[in-house]
């Protein structure tokens, strides 16, 4: 009876053929790889090939070995700079190299063998002779027990009791006891049976001893299989003679696996680092690779990859679970939820980095974390979680010889799915100030700092360290007046209601309805306002609101009066000149007018009213422009592109068109002065001239 060969197949660069029709490998073809123990020895596959060549029982493998003691994806071979390598790729059953299971890539050379399952090849760099029926491999040799003549050959058969049971299809040769055991050579597919030999008897002889006493080495090799055999041949139940010369094979095909595990290839990645990965308690790589391995289909499949973290001395575990199917050939394992990261692109020069964390996959408990081999724009991993980082600076304490860690900078962020990166960029001059956010409601007030506006609500800043007066403003509520006192970089905000007076209640009443257009009734509630014993500043506010609603209603006489009412307060000066402009344009003095506003551009250093400035004159004089001309001293006589002005400085010039002027000013003792200017459509410039006085 032949071995079983039907669920085996060869799948080669070359025709299947080959070997049947006598093929021979050319030069070219060189490195070859052949079989020389297995199913239809002689086949050949040649290595001169680019990249990675695969062999397993897989469609997807290029040598495809059909046999169920070859893993689905069990080897890498190579081919590079005339050196062959062979690679197990995580196979059940392992890969030799001349005998011996290898556990990394390993080099082959001439005449090298590789045993995969139940074949074995062998690694041609050159043409070599073949006699593949009488060909052996050293790996596949039985020890020799000792020659001894045949019929003085016992063999004693276990006891029942030590005798194991015997898979169905586990391969074996076994000869029966008292009987000579004769080994005939069966036909493989696609070879031709060998044909006797003729020779001396001697040599007749010696052959069959060697067959004899390779099935006494086979017997005591597997003598619990042939103590159940014999057991069952000798069953009262079912009686059976002994044959003479008959030989017992049993199929060499793999028993099938009982708990669902197949062999799949997996392909592992992750994120934003290299991880170690772990199956089974066992390392299978360093990610990114690619492995075979025998998993469970009934089950989801655990990996465990392990990241080093050597900036922060952590090493942090990811866990990922796999659900694999019967007809997965490559499945892909990603990793990388576990991760973030910090960046630093700036630090001061003086002072020392702290940093502490609290993991998300720790529960959150916080731990000092200390920072190793620093280097600017590289990132630095570390786990998800809550983060503090400080900047802190040893200062001498007064009085003694001791130093403290200061305090000068500190930040408290969160690392999560939605913001896994937090960039740390110091300066030196930063660690003057600190950020700071303030509302307040109603919005839109004034925000001041000992005194000088700085932005409006809501306002996001910098502010300086130290204690300053911080004051916020809106006509119509009273003054939020606060103390800040901060000597540390850390991050402020604040919430603030403004709140009004019985009076300020008016004066929103009337302001709103000046902004309704309802100027008559802004004149009710704010004369209301008068009755309420405002504060100095809501009286500024009320006579600069009068003014407005009065002018409105073109009673300018009133208007004047809270206008210039209004002047007496600083808060409002400006803005109740601007209606003074207004007033006496309306009332035929546009030189007034137009003083007022040339005043109010060149002293406000509110921006808002230098807007409202201009505005105004754009409708007041459109098209036209104006010139302001001021000597120091003052006192001089001016002339225009040659044309004499008749008043000294200072003076205002106004219906200017668009264009360049030149401007002469002469003043005794001083030396006379000239310069040009250009003027553009519906502006105001100033001009300013420091005279030099004769020597």
């Amino acid at each position: 009876m032949a071995l079983s060969d039907e669920n085996t197949f060869i799948k080669a660069y070359q025709e299947l053929e080959q070997a049947a029709n006598g093929l021979k490998p050319e030069g070219k073809d060189y490195p070859i790889l052949e079989v020389v123990v297995g199913p239809n020895p002689g086949i050949w596959f040649s290595l001169n090939q680019p990249g990675d060549i695969t062999l397993g029982r897989a469609n997807i493998n290029a040598i495809l070995l059909e046999d169920n003691s070859v893993s689905r994806s069990h080897a890498i071979l190579r081919f590079q700079n005339g050196t062959v390598t062979v690679r197990d790729i995580g196979s059940r059953n392992g890969t030799y190299v001349n005998q011996k299971k290898i556990l990394s890539e390993t080099g082959l050379n001439h005449l090298d063998t590789v045993k995969v399952g139940i074949y074995t090849l062998r690694l041609l760099q050159t043409p070599v002779e073949h006699n593949y029926e009488e060909a052996s491999v050293e790996e596949e040799k039985t020890p020799h027990p000792k020659i001894v003549e045949p019929e003085k050959t016992e063999l004693e058969t276990p006891p029942e009791t030590q005798s194991p049971e015997v898979p169905g299809d586990t391969a074996a040769f076994v000869a029966e006891p008292g009987a000579e055991a004769e080994l005939p050579v069966p036909a493989e597919v696609g070879t031709t049976a060998p044909q006797p030999k003729r020779g001396s008897g001697v040599a007749w002889l010696l052959g069959f001893l060697v067959v004899v006493l390779a099935g006494v080495a086979i017997y005591q090799y597997r003598g619990p299989i042939v103590a159940k055999i014999n057991r069952l041949l000798t069953s009262p139940h079912k009686e059976t003679k002994p044959i003479k010369n008959q030989v017992h094979i049993v199929s060499t095909q793999t028993p099938p696996v009982t708990d669902k595990k197949v062999s799949v290839l997996i392909e592992a990645s992750s994120q934003p680092v290299p991880a170690r990965v772990f199956y089974e308690g066992k390392e299978i790589g360093t990610t990114p690779f690619q492995v075979s391995i025998l998993a469970n289909i009934q089950a989801p499949t655990q990996f465990t990859a392990e990241y080093l973290l050597e900036e922060i001395g952590e090493t942090v575990k990811e866990k990922k679970t796999v659900q694999f199917n019967a007809q997965d050939e490559l499945a892909k394992v990603e990793f990388g939820t576990l991760l973030g990261a910090i960046k630093l692109d700036a630090l001061p020069k003086h002072g020392n980095l702290y940093l502490e964390g609290a993991f998300e996959y720790e529960n959150f408990q916080p731990k000092p974390l200390k920072i190793q081999n620093v280097a600017f724009g590289k990132p630095i991993y570390v786990p998800l979680g809550k983060y503090v980082v400080e900047l802190r600076e040893m200062q001498s304490v007064s009085g003694t010889t001791g130093t403290l860690p200061r305090i000068k900078y500190r930040r408290e962020f969160v690392l999560n799915n939605q913001n896994r990166e937090y960039v740390l960029n110091v300066k030196d001059e930063e660690l003057a100030s600190f950020p700071a956010t303030l509302t307040s409601e109603p919005s839109g007030a004034d925000v001041l700092i000992d005194g000088k506006k700085v932005g409006d609500t809501p306002f996001k800043g910098n502010l300086p360290l130290g204690q300053h007066k911080l004051t916020l403003r809106k006509e119509g509520f009273e003054d939020k007046i606060d103390t800040l006192n901060m000597d540390v970089n850390i991050p402020y905000s604040a919430n603030f209601t403004l709140g009004t007076t019985p009076a300020g209640n008016y004066v929103n009443l009337g302001r709103n309805a000046i902004n309704k257009g309802q100027y008559n009734q802004a004149i009710e509630h704010l004369i209301e306002a008068l009755k309420r014993n405002p504060d100095k500043q809501e009286l500024g506010q009320i006579h600069y609101l009068l003014g407005q609603s009065f002018l409105k209603t073109q009673n300018y006489e009133q208007a004047q009066g809270y206008f210039e009412k209004a002047i007496a307060d600083k808060s409002y000066a400006h803005q109740a000149e601007l209606g003074l402009a207004e007033v006496y344009f309306a009332t035929g003095q546009a030189g007034q007018a137009l003083a007022k506003i040339v005043n109010v551009v060149l002293n406000t250093t509110d921006e808002k009213v230098k807007s409202q400035a201009a505005t105004l004159y754009n409708r007041l004089y459109p098209i036209k422009s104006a010139v302001y001309i001021a000597t120091e001293p003052p006192g001089a006589q001016i002339t225009i592109n040659g044309n004499p002005i008749g008043q000294p400085t200072p003076l205002i010039l106004s219906d200017l068109m668009v264009g360049t002027y030149r401007v002469q000013a002469n003043k005794d003792g001083y030396k006379p002065i000239e310069l040009r200017f250009n003027l553009e459509i519906s502006s105001i410039k100033p001009v300013i001239i420091k005279l030099d006085p004769l020597q």
